[in-house]
């Protein structure tokens, strides 16, 4: 069975690869035929299918597709750097690998990375990170990534939407690496003369002085140094004032390091250090000086525990406090010097502090992005996890370090022993905190009461020891002492203990259900008291514990927000604002709480803001619908200004770029959705134009979409996509004049990118919304058409056709492919296959106006094919509306429109062509209906007799007078106007005298005996199946006459095979077509009454006028008689299930 599929797979290439067209499904189907093209080897086949592909795609449907700008090799490159997946280790021989075969030239390519680097359109400090693992990458390949720089810095494409302080930051660490020769820049600095006097290095053609103040100055050599120090004593920067500034920084930071820095404590005032207005070079400096201070305090231990509790060696351990750690990393985030601050954590993992090793691991979730690209991430996790084996073989590890490395692992996803043994620890600590005592701690509750002496700190200390078990009753009067006590600790600016950590965490020992409970009872009647300061004061505490995580609050804050929207929406809205802060991601966090609580609620801020489910932009989407019915004196600054902040700026800008579906959840049902679109569009705004060089805010609608259209490129293009987007939900819905004047505008904009060849701005179409894009893309399709009236004037002349320039139909149809899709139709589908059928008629016109090869001809042949393709893509995109649903004048005039253009001889040097045109009249030829196709078939076989491409499109033309007849009765008042031309009406008069006419018959007397005859066949069809059905009886001898089709088979007889069961299908088809053509005896004995002669008497039971119908029965329907076989299948099978093409 599968040679045989295979030889009629072959057979159809090579004699009817029109059967093949199958669009629709053929990405699904075409690799059968290309693995069939590859086993059989054979260069016909393969060239078939190639050409068939070819064909295919040619008429598919436009999808979406990625326009030029994506398919640039910037683009590609971006997409390679925005892909790199930091969960896992990066590769970056892999990266720099890919991002070299698109772009081998490393000029180009260091400037694109650099541009990627630090555009203002990406987030993240990873990306200076990996870009200069990149370019180390590169440097040691042999490029010259001096020359690479320089030359980017000289054509200054960074001052348009990038921070030159991250490639300033870029350059820094790769003079400390020594990838780039500071010497070598300071000398082509005095060969170009770029040394200015008084020139204010802040401005950005200032660039090549101010480079040099942003370098390290530490690994230069003194003839480096010396050079630097001259060049820049003729500008505003000072040397003399730099040093002084480090030495005060470094005082300032050694009075909060005394121990580490190696001075006493002093009574002297604390020197003050303002980190904004230190310049990088210092904040480089300071941060080589605070390594080389963590790397001093560091001692030699001949006893330092191993994992193997039986094996122990001879290293240096960190002697650095905890206390020490946290001001260091305070110091290194600030400098955003990460590179370094990895260096500090894998210095500190050699401690045997558990509290030092419990920050290292929160420092290494914190910065999982970075450490990742700078490939320090593993190394480091495992010195930590190492040590924490090595400790728990000596001593039982701290809470800290558990929960630390257990949230660090959860978010790495690791399925190992590690999280089994971290879970294993943290049990073994619960059941350790459990007290020996069976009684619970109410039964000492009083007793503790009584004792009014006793401060409070000390009250719960022995509320916590009096027992192993609390009710909830007495775990929440616990929890509210604990609270009131954080309350009074805070109003009085007392820096908050570590014990409250440990209070919520020993008082969730007693039973962490229970404690749950009572803990979000606690919450939310804080929240429906308006009680939130005592909340807020708690909540970092209770994060960094680890007893409530960050999401439950923002699932309670949720809740009461819909509860209390209802009845006091301004208060309800005032609670959702500050609760909303509180969880923002903050770089720093102020406030007395403890320094590790502070960390780890800063890690769950920025888990919970930046995890996939997205719930803060949907809190934000529910906080602005509120925000909505409130009047706008009370609620609108507030609302623009968190909008607008930091946070809410990156938390936007993380979703646009990672998720942008994510963003409908702002969106949602409203009942004001003008007002709260209008505060959503002041965030993209900022992040479309952080500058403010655009002015989106004072333009109009339509010239805010040119702007962005102005600005659109292959970084900025989510921006512009969710711009575009906010400018037309901003307009009000009932407007419906103003959205058009927006599409409108829309369009032309789009022209204007085309004729300029900025193909980034087209990426803008391709994630608009569907109701935008069906009115963009009917708007071109309107102007297509439009277009092409000149191909309906009368007489056609050739000089039209270059009036409208054919580039114009390519941009149109470019707009068309980026706004496809499933779309609504227009509503007049009529009028548009009306305008369809013309211009396809005037295009035979011009066809008519060509008759030679000549090279004018040529070139207005490939403009009218042009025109032609474009109007075929149109009726392609709409066939099933506009052919299917249409009425069966307009097929038929669409079909012998396409028909006149197959056959037309001045194509006959142009094959391709027509064979374009022939295969969308295939394509829409299965929409027809069946009595259109019978019509065409008729009407046009005489027309096309000797064109092959014609009869395949509807096939032969069934004879009327076949083997089959359909037969009504009409009644007799029925006027015969109402006949149609193509079924007249015959009256059949048996019994009556034939009258002899004179001469040969008339065309109507030769149907009406063709009818008789078939209708009599039909008869004795019938009676020699009706005498068939009685076996005991010897058959008719009318018998022999029927096909064997139509002969049962005897029982014993074998089954026939498909094959003979064609043969024979043929066959009765032959012997059907010879007695159509046969005069039939009975139907020369039957009396029959000449045209025009009288009418005889007719019988009262005769007297009716019956009609019929010519039924043209279609091959494929035609079945062998069943064979009488009771175990074979014999069920008629509607071929069109399976897609077979009607022919």
């Amino acid at each position: 069975m599968t040679h045989f599929l295979e030889s009629t797979l072959i057979k159809l290439l090579a004699i009817r690869p029109a059967c093949l067209l199958l669009p629709t499904i053929w990405d699904q189907h075409s690799t059968i035929l290309y693995g069939l093209a590859e086993r059989t080897r054979h260069p016909q086949v393969i060239h078939g299918v190639k050409r068939l592909d070819e064909r295919n795609q040619r008429l598919q449907e436009p999808s979406k597709i990625a326009p030029a700008a994506s398919t640039t090799p910037a683009a590609q490159v971006y997409r390679i750097l925005d892909n790199v997946d930091y969960s896992k280790t990066i590769s970056v021989e892999e990266v720099s690998t890919d991002c070299m075969d698109v772009i081998p030239n490393p000029v180009h390519l260091v400037a694109v990375l650099l541009q990627w680097a630090c555009s203002c359109y990406r987030e993240g400090s990873h990306r200076a990170c990996l870009a200069t693992r990149l370019l180390r990458r590169w440097a040691h390949l042999g490029a010259d990534i001096y020359e690479c720089i320089t030359l980017y810095l000289e054509g200054m494409s960074w001052t348009k939407g990038g921070d030159a302080r991250k490639v300033f930051k870029i350059i820094s660490e790769l003079v400390r690496s020594r990838t780039f020769a500071a010497g070598r820049y300071m000398q082509w600095l005095i060969a170009t003369g770029s040394i200015a006097q008084d020139l204010d290095i802040s401005l950005p053609a200032a660039w090549p002085i101010r480079l040099i103040t942003e370098i390290p100055i530490s690994g230069l050599s003194d003839q480096v140094r010396t050079l630097r120090a001259t060049l820049l004593r003729g500008t505003v920067y000072s040397v003399d004032l730099e040093e002084q500034m480090l030495d005060h920084a470094k005082l300032a930071i050694s009075q909060q390091l005394p121990i580490l820095c190696g001075i006493g404590y002093s009574d002297h005032d604390d020197a003050k250090i303002d980190i904004g207005k230190l310049g990088s070079t210092i904040r480089i400096e300071l941060g080589i000086w605070l390594r080389q201070q963590v790397a001093q305090y560091a001692e030699l231990n001949e006893h330092v525990p191993t994992k193997d509790p039986h094996v122990e060696e001879t290293t240096l351990v960190s002697l650095i406090t905890p206390h020490d750690f946290h001001v260091v990393r305070s110091y290194l985030e600030q400098f955003q010097d990460l590179p370094l601050l990895a260096d500090v954590v894998n210095i500190v993992a050699s401690s045997l502090d558990p509290c030092v090793l419990a920050s290292a691991a929160d420092t290494l979730h914190y910065h999982l992005k970075s450490f990742r690209a700078i490939g320090a991430f593993d190394s480091l996790f495992a010195r930590v996890v190492n040590r924490y084996a090595a400790i728990r073989t000596i001593r039982f590890p701290e809470r800290e370090l558990l929960l630390s490395l257990s949230n660090l692992t959860r978010t790495l996803r690791l399925d190992n022993p590690l999280l089994q043994l971290l879970n294993y620890d943290l049990s073994r600590l619960d059941q350790k905190n459990s007290m020996a005592a069976c009684s619970p701690a109410s039964d000492n509750m009083g007793e503790v009461m009584c004792n009014i002496s006793s401060s409070p700190e000390d009250e719960i200390e022995r509320i916590l020891l009096s027992g192993n078990s609390m009710d909830q009753q007495v775990m929440a009067r616990v929890l509210r002492k604990i609270t009131g006590s954080l309350q009074d600790c805070i109003s009085k600016g007392l820096l908050q203990s570590d014990s409250y950590s440990g209070w919520f965490y020993r008082l969730r020992s007693f039973d962490d259900s229970t404690f749950d409970v009572v803990l979000n009872e606690w919450v939310n009647l804080c929240l429906s008291n308006h009680q939130v300061e005592i909340l807020f004061l708690a909540l970092p505490t209770l994060v960094g514990s680890g007893c409530m995580p960050l999401s439950g609050f923002l699932d309670s804050l949720r809740a009461y927000l819909s509860k209390t929207a209802s009845g006091q929406p301004e208060v309800a809205f005032r609670v959702a604002l500050e609760g909303l802060q509180s969880i923002l991601p903050s770089e720093l966090l102020a406030g007395t709480w403890s320094v590790q609580d502070r960390y780890r609620y800063r890690l769950e801020q920025h888990n919970l803001c930046y995890e996939s489910e997205a719930r803060v932009l949907q809190f934000i989407g529910e906080l602005i619908e509120l925000a909505s019915f409130l009047p706008f004196q009370k609620v609108g600054q507030q609302l623009s200004s968190l909008l607008s902040c930091d946070a809410v700026l990156g938390i936007f800008k993380h979703y646009t770029l990672v998720d942008v579906a994510s963003l409908a959840k702002l969106k949602g049902p409203s009942s004001n959705a003008s007002l709260k679109k209008q505060y959503l569009k002041i965030p993209f705004s900022i992040l479309l134009d952080p500058v403010g060089t655009l002015d989106l805010a004072t333009r109009t609608p339509e010239q805010q979409i040119l702007a962005v259209f102005d600005s659109a490129s292959e970084l900025s293009m989510p921006f512009c996509r969710a711009m575009i987007q906010q400018i037309f939900e901003s307009e009000s819905p009932s407007t419906e004049q103003s959205s058009d004047s927006l599409s409108s505008t829309l369009l032309n904009a789009i022209k204007s990118a085309l004729e300029k060849d900025q193909s980034a701005g087209l990426e803008l179409l391709v994630s608009l919304d569907n109701a935008l894009t069906d009115k963009i893309r009917q708007h071109a399709e309107r102007e297509i058409i439009d277009a092409s009236a000149f191909l309906t004037s009368l007489p056609f002349d050739l000089q039209s056709l270059g009036q409208t320039s054919p580039t114009l139909v390519q941009k149109y149809l470019a707009v068309i492919d980026l706004t496809a899709g499933d779309t609504s139709e227009s509503l007049d589908q009529t009028a548009m296959l009306i305008s369809l059928v013309d211009r396809f008629k005037g295009v035979a016109q011009a066809l008519n106006s060509l008759g030679g090869t000549s090279q004018a001809d040529i070139s207005t042949m490939s403009d009218l094919y042009t025109w032609m393709n474009a109007l075929f893509r149109i009726l392609l995109s709409h066939r099933t509306s506009l052919v299917q649903n249409a009425s069966h004048q307009h097929q038929t005039s669409l079909l012998v429109a396409l028909k006149v253009l197959i056959a037309h001889p001045t194509l006959e040097v142009y094959p391709r062509i027509a064979e374009h045109i022939f295969d969308v009249a295939v394509i829409l030829s299965d929409l027809l209906s069946d009595d259109v196709r019978i019509q065409l078939a008729r009407t046009e076989s005489a027309t096309y007799t000797d064109d092959p491409r014609c009869v395949f499109i509807v096939g032969y033309a069934m004879p009327v007078d076949s083997w089959l007849v359909l037969t009504k009765p009409v009644g007799q008042s029925q006027p015969a106007q109402n006949l149609a031309p193509s079924q007249p009406a015959t009256t059949t008069l048996p019994n009556l005298p034939q009258m002899p006419g004179p001469g040969a018959p008339t065309p109507q007397q030769r149907y009406l005996n063709q009818q008789q005859q078939q209708r009599q066949q039909h008869m004795q069809v019938q009676q020699g199946q009706q005498m068939r059905s009685y076996p005991q009886y010897p058959q008719h001898p009318q018998n022999k006459m029927l096909p064997a089709q139509l002969q049962r088979n005897p029982s014993n007889q074998n089954t026939p095979t498909p094959l003979q069961q064609m043969q024979h299908m043929q066959h009765m088809q032959s012997l059907a077509q010879q007695r159509a053509t046969q005069p039939s005896p009975v139907q020369s004995q039957r009396p029959t009454t000449a045209a025009g002669g009288p009418a005889g008497k007719l019988p009262a039971a005769q007297a009716r006028e019956v009609r019929q119908f010519p039924y043209a029965q279609p091959r494929w329907e035609i079945l062998a008689e069943s064979s009488g076989n009771p175990n074979a299948n014999e069920t008629a099978i509607n071929l069109s299930l399976f897609g077979a093409r009607r022919a």
